[in-house]
């Protein structure tokens, strides 16, 4: 499981997590709130719809609601805005599928916290050229993105994410929206 995939290269790279101790002290403590919500209480929150097929992908698709309170979505944007966007104009010339300001982090506490409310609502295996996968965990390296009058990002086909360390390969994508815009 993970989120869009790092083209070649990018995975050796670090990026500051969004979740960290040195914010200001209101947000500090909206981050202690999510970080004790982060227990088995929040999981049956999330609930599961099932979308049967995505165009003409033809494989399962599914939505899985309130995995972020409007509380922690509202922190996440905040922080964010904080950290600053990567200006569209920098990094989009590469895709030809997309037009959006960009932030990446690598955040191994936001990524534990979000990976325990959803596993349970996950496929624990998957089939993939005859050998059956299992559910490691998600990709610590999320991407951001924010859109302005004019931004797009068009449909396409996500990349895999290769983890060396941890003998790990994504096969889905996680997309959580922060807002309904």
């Amino acid at each position: 499981m993970t989120l869009l995939s790092a083209p070649t290269g990018w995975n050796e790279m670090v990026y500051a997590p969004i979740l960290n101790d040195s914010n200001d002290e209101n947000i500090s403590q909206i981050q202690k709130n999510m970080l004790l919500m982060d227990s088995n209480n929040w999981c049956p929150r999330v609930s599961r719809k099932t979308v049967e097929e995505v165009e003409q992908v033809k494989k399962p698709c599914f939505v899985l609601d309130q995995v972020l309170s409007k509380d922690e979505c509202k922190l996440m944007i905040e922080l964010s805005e904080k950290m600053g966007y990567e200006d569209a104009d920098k990094f989009c010339y590469a895709y030809n599928d997309r037009f959006n300001d960009r932030l990446m982090s690598d955040d191994p506490k936001f990524t534990e916290i979000v990976w325990n409310r959803i596993k349970q609502h996950l496929p624990q295996t998957l089939s993939k050229d005859g050998r059956t996968l299992h559910l490691a965990s998600i990709n610590p390296r999320w991407r951001l993105c924010k859109y302005k009058p004019g931004h797009y990002f068009n449909k396409h086909v996500d990349g895999s994410f290769e983890d060396h360390k941890n003998k790990t390969k994504s096969y889905l994508t996680l997309i959580i929206y922060l807002n309904s815009q």
